[in-house]
């Protein structure tokens, strides 16, 4: 959606003082033709602003949502390995998922099979450990780095 505001406002008393000269030129004592029999530019648009539609062509291009059918999940609720509570992000990084397990203060990766890999961090306030950690992203050279929210901190795992 796009949102447009226009502000109009009248004339202030800091506006430049009009051009003393007739539209067309001449001379500024002559009385003004206003019978626009001698006007050749097109007749000015008096609709509100936003009262006509974009052309056609400007619009971006629409295409139907793709309906996937469900394949199979990866993990159950629990905190043992290759179990989450409260995923809250996922990322892909080469063959791996990468899956936020936010209650359990870790990062837990995945074949995309389902099968697990193995833990990243865990409980606590030392380094390495997590506590409610919001996000985190992977570099393209493998590093991963984690919000530690209830840490205060970011946290790097080469």
């Amino acid at each position: 959606m796009l949102l447009v505001l226009l502000a109009c406002s009248g004339p202030s008393s800091e506006t430049a003082a009009p051009d003393s000269t007739p539209p067309g030129g001449g001379d500024a004592t002559a009385p003004a033709d206003t019978s626009g029999a001698n006007d050749s530019s097109p007749p000015a648009d008096t609709s509100p602003p936003g009262d006509t539609a974009p052309p056609e062509d400007t619009a971006p291009p629409y295409s139907a949502p793709t309906a996937y059918a469900f394949s199979h999940h990866i993990g159950a609720q629990g905190t043992g390995d290759g179990e989450l509570t409260r995923p809250y992000s996922v990322a892909v990084h080469g063959t791996t998922l990468w899956v936020l397990d936010t209650e359990n203060s870790r990062l837990a990766t995945f074949a995309f099979d389902g099968t697990w890999l193995g833990n990243h961090g865990g409980a606590g306030t030392s380094d390495g450990q997590l506590a409610t950690p919001k996000g985190f992203g992977i570099h393209p050279d493998g590093r991963v780095y984690v919000a530690d929210w209830d840490n205060h901190r970011m946290q790097v795992f080469d």
